[in-house]
């Protein structure tokens, strides 16, 4: 994660927050801004933080925030909807909902830990082998991730301050 030179760095060894989203959502259209760079003191050769706005086909807007540096070190992902809102906390195993009609909060607490995925992931694989079930995540969905990635770099890159 330390070498941006060995495929590290926030947006890429963080990627699977952007394959949740195009699992949920779908497809990405573009991507509507980027930043993704070495803001912190850590000893690393790679960048530490992203923060990527992305629409997908089906016209859904949302953020991507990750960062290796907080002290309260956060992956979420933000989705901006015409009824609400919808908040999804990494670490925490949440999910918020907020109703713009009835402007409230409700909070949904997944009952699984971090290390329960990775059983869970490990036993779908054992599965896959066996040749029990097809992927839930595809290679073309990998492609369609690592392109996404790819682009927001581009455009993170390209993109240029203001000053006020």
């Amino acid at each position: 994660m330390a070498k941006k030179s060995m495929g590290g760095g926030s947006i890429l060894d963080q990627s699977h927050i952007l394959d949740i989203a195009h699992f949920v959502f779908g497809d990405f259209k573009k991507i509507i801004n980027c930043f993704n760079s070495k803001i912190s003191n850590l000893k690393v050769a790679a960048d530490d933080i992203a923060d990527i706005v992305i629409e997908t086909k089906k016209g859904l807007i949302g953020t991507i925030h990750q960062d290796m540096f907080g002290r309260e070190h956060k992956k979420y992902m933000d989705v901006y909807c015409e009824k609400g809102n919808i908040l999804w906390n990494v670490y925490d195993c949440s999910v918020t909902v907020y109703n713009a009609k009835t402007k409230k909060y409700k909070k949904y607490k997944h009952k699984i830990d971090h290390n329960q995925m990775y059983l869970n992931q490990t036993k779908h694989i054992f599965k896959l082998i066996q040749k029990k079930t097809k992927p839930k995540v595809t290679l073309s969905d990998g492609v369609h991730t690592l392109k996404t990635i790819l682009k927001a770099e581009k455009m993170s890159k390209l993109n240029k301050s203001i000053k006020v």
